[in-house]
């Protein structure tokens, strides 16, 4: 009697987190990424105030916007590659101990000196969340839902950048610029607790699909003290990536490659030309709108709330344009061998999602410039910052989703150079903007920045439809 045989094949997936934690994870990532992105524009209000206390030219209280958004940017790089190497869950850890310490020292500041290296301390602290951030959405989404996910954290994190000068500009008004810093760190305080908590690590070196148990208890939360909790881990050891070394120069290995460069160049430019706008609204305190600080803020605002849809549209679109060109990719070669089918442009699918907010960054950014030097109607002004908030967002959101794409084992040192790219040239921004608006006036300042973002939009878009590997 011949006996059967039978033989199973088990699909491994790809995470084990189920929908509705993945959406717990966007809430706690989103919380920690907003203290990064809300230290920098929650400051802007606070530059005359600061210039007052300490007797220094606006030039001067500058520099801390400036020494803020270099370390901002530098620190990420190397520090990003140790998150994919011992674990997301006690880096992001780290990031927010300095950042709260660092907060306290600032709160504290009695000389000008010293809050400009607290707040590199504390740029050098919150900077890489955002890139880690990127590298949780690589370890428990695929390519086909990753643009959802990156895109509503990276748009509640945007949140910070966005809301910062409404924030700024109310806490002055009550409590003084000190205010600022105390409410920075009883927010990211509270923000520690929660995630030192709650955070799994998703590392998938060391957890796989999240079906491993951490070998390290730093890399456990206490959470998980509950077994319903622990029903996930089953082991499937299939699932792990590949071991890599401790390697601090890897995100630098990425950039260098002109591909990436030319992505990189369009979102670090609407990003410093944001930053810019958000700074020049000041004068409105003054020169022919004569606003209070309070006032200004609530200019924030709408803004701010563009920000959020830019990201969040932006998610579900890139989402939905890699589903459809996929789909028109395999129906095209569906006849072809698996094996001589030409490889799919995840690049350009993506990119298709950023026409719309190129052509809106331009127009805002030369509205904002001619409109504010010639003082016309407020509501110029706010249309023109929404225009630039949500194309910043947008071109973020998925340049993001991009480097993740092409970099999936070092998801977190690939983003991390859109910190580098975008505060490095934010700071470069930020320290000639005061010459280029003597020089040439608010409306030429702009109108040339529109300029260099339509040049790099389009490199990005002849790098992604004619040079793409």
């Amino acid at each position: 009697m011949a006996t059967a045989t039978i033989t199973t094949h088990t699909t491994i997936p790809y995470s084990v987190f189920s929908p509705k934690q993945k959406y717990v994870l966007m809430v706690i990532l989103s919380m920690a990424g907003f203290w990064s992105t809300v230290s920098s524009t929650i400051y802007f209000p606070a530059i005359p105030t600061v210039s007052s206390y300490f007797n220094i030219s606006s030039g001067i209280a500058n520099l801390s916007v400036v020494a803020y958004l270099f370390f901002q940017g530098i620190v990420p790089t190397f520090s990003s590659n140790a998150a994919d190497t011992v674990g997301r869950r006690p880096m992001i850890l780290l990031s927010l101990l300095i950042y709260v310490a660092a907060c306290i020292g600032l709160a504290r500041s009695n000389a000008y000196w010293l809050l400009t290296v607290l707040r590199c301390v504390q740029a050098a602290g919150i900077g890489p969340v955002i890139s880690i951030s990127s590298g949780i959405a690589g370890d428990v989404c695929t390519a086909a839902e990753r643009g959802g996910f990156v895109g509503m954290v990276g748009g509640m994190q945007l949140t910070g950048n966005a809301f910062g000068g409404l924030l700024g500009s109310g806490l002055i008004s009550s409590y003084g610029w000190r205010g600022i810093f105390v409410f920075c760190a009883i927010g990211s305080g509270v923000t520690l607790v929660v995630i030192s908590l709650v955070l799994p690590e998703t590392l998938r070196q060391m957890v796989g699909n999240g079906s491993i148990k951490p070998q390290s208890v730093v890399n456990i939360p206490p959470i998980f003290v509950f077994k319903r909790l622990r029903r996930g881990w089953t082991n499937q050891i299939e699932s792990l990536g590949p071991r890599k070394n401790l390697d601090v120069l890897a995100p630098f290995k990425i950039l260098f490659n002109y591909q990436t460069l030319c992505v990189l160049f369009a979102p670090a430019v609407k990003f410093a030309v944001w930053s810019m706008a958000l700074t020049s609204l000041t004068v409105l305190e003054g020169d022919g709108y004569n606003y209070t600080v309070l006032k200004v803020g609530y200019i924030y605002l709408p803004q701010g709330v563009t920000c959020l849809l830019g990201s969040l549209i932006t998610g579900r679109l890139l989402n939905w344009s890699y589903r459809r060109s996929k789909n028109l990719h395999d129906e095209k070669y569906k006849e072809v061998p698996e094996h001589e089918r030409p490889v799919f442009n995840s690049l350009r699918s993506r990119l298709y999602v950023c026409f719309v907010p190129s052509v809106m960054q331009f127009t805002g950014m030369i509205i904002y410039g001619w409109c504010l030097q010639f003082k016309m109607n407020i509501s110029s002004i706010i249309i023109s910052t929404c225009l630039i908030s949500f194309s910043s967002s947008a071109a973020i959101s998925t340049v993001s989703t991009v480097l993740v794409d092409m970099n999936p084992h070092h998801a977190s040192a690939g983003v991390s150079l859109i910190n580098l790219t975008r505060c490095w040239m934010a700071a470069l921004c930020m320290g000639v903007l005061s010459n280029m608006t003597a020089a040439m006036g608010l409306g030429g300042t702009y109108t040339f920045w529109a300029a260099v973002g339509l040049l790099a939009d389009t490199l990005m878009f002849y790098v992604a439809w004619y040079k793409t590997r």
